[in-house]
């Protein structure tokens, strides 16, 4: 692992992810598990700030560089050059982007102390809890003098790790540490090196361990691996997307507050992860110039779960695919190379049953064989699975997309969604209704019995992304089993309709 919170060895005592390549093993400062007392997390943690010989504040005035000018700890950058790199993050990370700073300890300053830390470029520390039980603290960060052996090295590393401690410390500072969900944090401050940093590109150094082995569940993965999921939902939707996942972390997993982020813009984690599928797809050799992802062409080798020769005239294959998950099939046909991208959400079943296979049985025909679909000339395809509705499907043929959910068409929302509304199996209590023509970023909803008596009425305000559905937490009302109609306007957009609310 690259990058380390000290509070991870606190948490921490599940195995990690099998990974299938990382450029440099970094797991250090293990020592630290058996300085903390893990029964009183409310007390400071029993961590020792380092005494180091010099220190500056930063042209901002917000952070104090601790460093030494002699010893292994001296580092081979510029001291000054440091300063700005965290000014820098700063400036970007809270002043452009929105997230709130990184709390005070009460010096005056947040402390950056420069180590030599040898096998990590960096940790965000943790030290005193804000509120008892609130999962948030006051922190401070390590950061290595010299980068030497790593895949970075110089002021370049320390700038990506400037940008990358900073908003760990400001995860844990604002919102909340979650050890089960370590690559939710290491994802976003993974991508946020690229953000404030894109001319560095340290982040391609981890993206082995992904594109081999996309067919992992999404939330197996170490995180370092995953910044192009932000890099994606970013270029899509603006970094708006990513704060309200934040926000909604403070109370859910963060599967689910992906999920939710996504279904409040207007979209889902299905139609996502499927469409970063395809970005993942067009990269390396099949990089797109002023397509998909900047630095596509430098992405590593996508690896396969299955490479078939179709013998015409039918194949069949059974698969066996994890929630939440990409999964690329290529299949020959003398000149022809046909991918298969096969997406499977199922939110629920990554958080509740983890490493949950599903059977999936794919069939491809050179005929119109009953029951199959086309694809295009000479290829048609038949599927099956349980609850085929948490897959999704699409196909490239000779490196062209030719059945894509980003074709021409564009799937309709739902006008109601979930409908029925179960109170018990929608924890986060919202309804979203769908109002594709609406403008602007409020809209008058009225929610009414089957007898027509009134139970609501009020102006609804939404996220900015989240134009195509206004989101309402129904749960709030309190309402027993039954239909009920609502009505929505906005300027001259109106509509009406019915949702069933199941109270179980």
């Amino acid at each position: 692992m690259r990058y380390f919170f000290s509070l991870l060895l606190l948490f921490l005592a599940v195995n990690p992810a099998p990974v299938l390549a990382q450029p440099r093993l970094k797991c250090g400062l293990s020592h630290l598990a058996e300085k903390i007392n893990t029964g009183e997390l409310t007390k400071p943690l029993a961590v020792t700030r380092d005494n180091l010989q010099k220190s500056v504040v930063s042209p901002s005035g917000f952070f104090r560089i601790h460093y030494d000018t002699t010893g292994i700890n001296r580092p081979s950058y510029s001291i000054d050059d440091l300063a700005a790199a965290f000014d820098s993050s700063l400036s970007y990370e809270a002043g452009y982007l929105g997230f709130p700073y990184p709390p005070s300890d009460g010096s005056g300053e947040y402390d950056i102390y420069v180590k030599n830390l040898n096998s990590i470029y960096g940790e965000t520390v943790p030290e005193f809890e804000i509120q008892p039980g609130s999962g948030r603290y006051t922190s401070y960060i390590r950061i290595e003098n010299d980068f030497a052996g790593f895949p970075t090295t110089g002021i370049a590393a320390a700038r990506v790790t400037a940008a990358h401690e900073l908003h760990h410390a400001i995860q844990i500072g604002n919102y909340i540490f979650r050890s089960a969900d370590i690559f939710f944090h290491e994802l976003t401050s993974t991508a946020l090196e690229d953000e404030v940093f894109p001319e560095v590109n340290d982040y391609l150094n981890y993206l082995p361990e992904y594109m081999n082995g996309t067919s992992r569940q999404f939330n197996d993965n170490s995180g370092y691996n995953l910044a192009i999921w932000n890099l994606f939902l970013a270029k899509k939707y603006s970094y708006s997307l990513i704060l309200n996942q934040w926000e909604l972390f403070r109370s859910f997993s963060a599967l689910t507050s992906i999920s939710e982020s996504l279904l409040r813009a207007g979209s889902s984690f299905k139609k996502e992860l499927g469409e970063f599928g395809i970005w993942t797809f067009f990269t390396g050799h099949r990089a797109v110039p002023g397509k998909y992802f900047p630095d596509a062409s430098r992405f590593p080798r996508l690896r396969n779960l299955a490479s078939l020769s179709f013998s015409p005239p039918a194949l069949s294959v059974d698969l066996a695919l994890k929630p939440l998950s990409n999964n690329y099939l290529l299949i020959v046909n003398g000149s022809d190379s046909l991918m298969k991208i096969i997406t499977r959400e199922n939110v629920s079943a990554a958080i509740s049953s983890p490493k949950s296979d599903a059977a999936y049985r794919y069939s491809l025909y050179d005929y119109g064989e009953p029951g199959a679909a086309k694809i295009t000339d000479g290829y048609w395809q038949k599927v099956s699975a349980d609850n085929l509705s948490f897959f999704l499907g699409q196909s490239a043929l000779n490196n062209r997309m030719v059945d894509s959910l980003l074709g021409p068409t564009k799937e309709k929302l739902p006008d109601v969604y979930p409908s029925p509304f179960v109170k018990s199996k929608n924890p986060n209590g919202y309804i979203y209704f769908s109002a594709e023509e609406l403008s602007g970023n409020e809209a008058g909803l009225y929610i009414y019995s089957a007898a027509m008596d009134e139970l609501y009425r009020s102006v609804i305000r939404f996220n900015p992304v989240a134009k195509s559905v206004v989101p309402f937490k129904i749960i709030d009302l309190n309402l027993g089993s039954g239909v009920y109609i609502y009505y929505l306007t906005s300027g001259d957009f109106k509509k009406t309709g019915k949702f069933v609310y199941i109270n179980e």
